[in-house]
């Protein structure tokens, strides 16, 4: 998806300058945005009449999608529908990584780790601006000391 796809003002809300005091700020806006995508998608698919999407964007952040593939003798009708939601996931994929590109500071996820699954990308990404609240209590009281 490219930055056309995804309005400018979007790609604008949602961007992360390096801040790391703002990252907390970003992660929810990122989700937000990943979850009415999954919203979306559901919309869409249940007008459709078809049945609603095993994976949700905003999954990707945490884990890779448990498909579940059709056994031998599956009607035309699962294997088409086991088609679609691996497409689907395959997308959000994309879809996320391609945010990350958008959205986040040139540089900030080097080109290695962009080719590993959305969730390991995440997790280093994480890491990365110490989100978790015991890493910003460690750093709060290492800053304190160092006083």
């Amino acid at each position: 998806m490219s930055k056309s796809k995804l309005s400018d003002s979007v790609v604008d809300k949602l961007s992360f300058h390096g801040n790391k005091n703002l990252f907390a700020a970003y992660k929810e806006k990122l989700k937000a945005h990943l979850k009415a995508m999954s919203d979306a998608l559901v919309v869409t698919e249940l007008q459709a009449k078809r049945r609603r999407p095993v994976a949700r964007y905003e999954d990707a952040l945490v884990q890779e999608p448990v498909l579940e593939e059709p056994g031998p003798g599956a009607s035309v009708e699962d294997q088409e529908y086991y088609a679609l939601q691996v497409a689907f996931a395959n997308k959000q994929q994309s879809h996320v990584k391609n945010l990350f590109n958008l959205t986040l500071p040139s540089g900030f996820v080097d080109d290695k780790l962009m080719q590993k699954p959305v969730h390991k990308i995440w997790r280093a990404i994480e890491n990365s601006t110490d989100s978790t609240p015991l890493q910003g209590l460690w750093s709060c009281l290492r800053l304190r000391g160092t006083k």
